[in-house]
């Protein structure tokens, strides 16, 4: 089994979260948002107020750079330096390639581990460069736990995408937040204090672990209110009640930098919720630190791409 920290951005937590509701009749969700299936990319539902129109505008102004013209994500390749915080140790896992291509193909491999795990047209695949071998993975009770990974990694892409490219989300609600959600960490609770809040409610988010009938996942979007950049994004499951969930992430983001044409993150830090802890909080510090060593967002990548490397 490969085993790369990288998945850890939206790690399956060790209980089963409680499901969200199914929708209502009339195509709507619990919280009155839109079915997923009913949604279309880049268009804001009827109902949402003017203020929250504009401060929308803000967030998508700021993720691409001042006169250019947005072209949407498709696939991207990233090299990563990655840190682990685990309950017990830390780790400095080294360099990570990252590759993703919408709707869900992936493929990792770490510089030092010398493996690589991939998600293609044709399944899932583990490829081990000291045997020189390749094994299939799409099937057998033996590599559950790889699959399980991949899935993770996959939502990953898709997160990253989302953030990335928020003009292109499926929106199915859209409102301002008077003040941070209270599930923030006191650690960052003074910045998420001076941001301005928006909450989102889009299929087009991932977390492992959670599949709500709805197909619709909750964010609530910290931005500055200057420059419009999103620092914090929490994620959650879109259920009527704000209790915070094992699956909940959030994502703090740093230094962004022009990355043809969009603006993206230098580093970036994911949160997750303490196992065992009760109430349910956010541990700290966050559990992975990511520094993006370079980024392509055009990487015209092809299925082909995601096959497992030739036999030899």
């Amino acid at each position: 089994m490969l085993q790369i920290p990288l998945f850890l951005l939206l790690a399956l937590a060790q209980q089963k979260p409680p499901e969200a509701p199914p929708p209502l009749p009339g195509g709507t969700t619990s919280s009155g948002a839109p079915a997923a299936s009913t949604l279309k990319p880049g268009e804001l539902p009827a109902a949402a107020s003017p203020e929250a129109r504009a401060a929308w505008e803000r967030v998508c102004a700021a993720s691409v750079v001042a006169g250019t013209q947005r072209v949407p994500v498709d696939s991207f390749e990233l090299l990563l330096d990655v840190r682990y915080r685990g309950d017990r140790a830390s780790s400095d896992v080294g360099e990570a390639r990252y590759r993703f291509k919408k709707p869900a193909l992936v493929r990792v491999r770490t510089t030092a581990g010398k493996k690589e795990v991939g998600r293609g047209a044709a399944g899932d695949w583990l490829h081990d460069d000291a045997r020189q071998e390749t094994v299939l993975t799409s099937v057998g009770r033996e590599y559950a736990e790889d699959r399980r990974q991949l899935d993770e990694w996959s939502g990953v892409g898709q997160n990253f995408v989302a953030l990335t490219d928020p003009r292109a989300l499926r929106i199915g609600a859209l409102e301002v937040l008077k003040a941070a959600p209270a599930s923030i960490p006191q650690r960052l609770a003074k910045r998420a204090g001076e941001l301005s809040w928006l909450c989102v409610r889009s299929p087009d988010f991932r977390l492992l672990g959670a599949n709500p009938a709805s197909g619709i996942f909750r964010a609530s979007l910290g931005f500055d209110p200057k420059s419009g950049w999103v620092e914090l994004a929490l994620v959650e499951e879109d259920v009527a009640d704000a209790v915070l969930r094992p699956t909940a992430r959030l994502v703090e983001m740093q230094e962004p930098v022009d990355t043809q044409g969009f603006r993206t993150p230098r580093k970036i830090f994911v949160y997750s919720v303490a196992e065992g802890r009760a109430p349910a909080a956010f541990a700290v510090p966050a559990g992975m630190d990511l520094f993006v060593t370079s980024a392509n967002l055009r990487a015209n990548l092809a299925p082909k791409d995601f096959d497992p490397p030739p036999a030899r």
